[in-house]
Parts: C-alpha cells; sequence; structure tokens
C-alpha cells in the first residue's frame, strides 16, 4: 500500500502553499519524505507565474524534522546522505528567486526550523513552539541552523539557542528576532497569505534582485556588495517593470508587473 504524500500543494493566484504533512507513520522531513518535498520544489521552480510560496503545516504542527527510530535503523553513512539532502533542500529554499514565507503553524524543531530558517520570512501563531535540539542527542543543526539562526537573531542569542537545545514560544521568538509577527493560531493561515500577496504584488525583477543582492552580500565586503547592487539597478532601470511601476504611480493605480 503506497505512503501518502507528505506534501500538499494549493495555488491562490500568483502564491503557491506548500503543506508540510506529519502522519502517525511519516514525518515531513524525514529521510523517505525528501522526494515528496523536492518533486513539489521542482514543480513550483517550473511555474513561472508564482510570485510567492508559502510553507506551513498541515494540522497542529510545522514540521519536527527527522525521525529519530528511522535515524537509528540507518548507517552512519546513510544519515550522512540524509543530511545533505535536507542541506541541499534548505539551499534551494534559500535561494529560489521567488520570496519565500515560513507560517509556523505549530512545532517547529531540528530540521522543521531549519526549513523556515531557510525562508525569507518567518511569522507563528502564539501557540507555535520553535527549537534546535540537536545538542541535547549528540547532533548539530547540520542543515543550516549553526549558520543561518546567527545571521539571523546575533551570535549570542544564537548560541544560546544552539549550546542549550531549549526551546522558545512564539512570543520570545519574536522578541529575539526570530519571527517578525505573533498572530493567534486561528488567523495565521490568513494573515499569511495577506502577507503573501503583498509580496507577489510587488515588481518580480527588484524581488529577485533583493533577494539576490542580500545573498551575495554574504560573501563580499561592504563596499563591493553596494557596488554589486549598483550593477543590478542599473539593469532594473531599463526594465518594463520600471516603466509600469512609474506609470502606475503617476495614475495612482496598482501597478500590474511583467517580470521583464
Amino acid at each position: 500500500m503506497p505512503c501518502p504524500s507528505t506534501v500538499t500543494v494549493k495555488h491562490h493566484g500568483s502564491i503557491a502553499t506548500v503543506g508540510l504533512v506529519t502522519t502517525e507513520t511519516r514525518l515531513a522531513l524525514s529521510p523517505s519524505a525528501i522526494p515528496d518535498l523536492v518533486s513539489a520544489l521542482d514543480a513550483i521552480e517550473r511555474d513561472s507565474s508564482l510570485r510567492c510560496v508559502v510553507f506551513t503545516g498541515v494540522g497542529d504542527v510545522f514540521a519536527t524534522g527527522a525521525d529519530l527510530t528511522e535515524i537509528a535503523g540507518n548507517t552512519p553513512a546513510a544519515n550522512a546522505g540524509y543530511n545533505r539532502s535536507l542541506v541541499d533542500l534548505m539551499n534551494r529554499i534559500d535561494l529560489t528567486g521567488v520570496p519565500t514565507l515560513a507560517a509556523i503553524n505549530g512545532h517547529a524543531l531540528g530540521g522543521g526550523l531549519e526549513l523556515a530558517l531557510a525562508c525569507d520570512l518567518r511569522i507563528a501563531a502564539d501557540t507555535a513552539t520553535l527549537a534546535l535540539p540537536e545538542t541535547r542527542l549528540g547532533l548539530v543543526p547540520g542543515a543550516g541552523g549553526t549558520q543561518r539562526l546567527p545571521r539571523l537573531i546575533g551570535e549570542g542569542p544564537a548560541k544560546n539557542l544552539l549550546l542549550t537545545g531549549r526551546a522558545v514560544d512564539a512570543a520570545e521568538a519574536r522578541q529575539i528576532g526570530l519571527v517578525s509577527e505573533v498572530v493567534p493560531r486561528d488567523d495565521l493561515p490568513e494573515r499569511a497569505q495577506r502577507l503573501a500577496t503583498t509580496l507577489a504584488r510587488n515588481a518580480p525583477l527588484a524581488v529577485r534582485t533583493v533577494k539576490a543582492e542580500v545573498t551575495a552580500g554574504r560573501e563580499r565586503t561592504l563596499v563591493d556588495a553596494i557596488d554589486g547592487t549598483h550593477e543590478a539597478l542599473t539593469t532594473l532601470l531599463a526594465s518594463d517593470d520600471l516603466t509600469e511601476g512609474l506609470a502606475a504611480f503617476r495614475q495612482k493605480r496598482r501597478a500590474e508587473f511583467t517580470g521583464r
């Protein structure tokens, strides 16, 4: 009997919502589930009409990382291969051209939190719990958590979470900058869609350029990064999107961007 998919994908206009499904027998990010998410991302990246991708959990859990029973039964080499697949997955989410939003509806633990960290923006339900508990198991967050978390909230607060493995609730996550917004659990889907709509309405070329320049800036000096953004801006100055944006501003209407 085939296993149920651990991913759902729903489209609302130019927004795709990826639902991470946790079942009794398989977690959304367990080794056997990764192909489902990879296939979903393949389809999303082929769809040029998409302007934003929302990741959220289906049910009461966002994502809780690997299935520890499955990990315990694997060889070290198999587990290393699994972690490599997680690294590639998180990097792919991080580097995708369209903006990504994690709507954290429940527990975001281990790889689940690393997936949220790979997204551009994070909002959480007031009932959410977030943690990278790997050090309590003899592991480290191996799919980006040790690098993305300090870049997001600062080295000191990140070490506090990484070294202790402790969990934070949504309120503390907001306080330390791990999420940008906390909303009541029942309001999270609507709020995520409204925020995604705001992102989707902006000029696609400009959005992609912002993402690319922020990413490139991680490896550049400040002056080089600013020069790189200047070069990217020069390209945008000749775009149809800019012409449309300026016309819409003058005419006091919503711009209809084409991504050209």
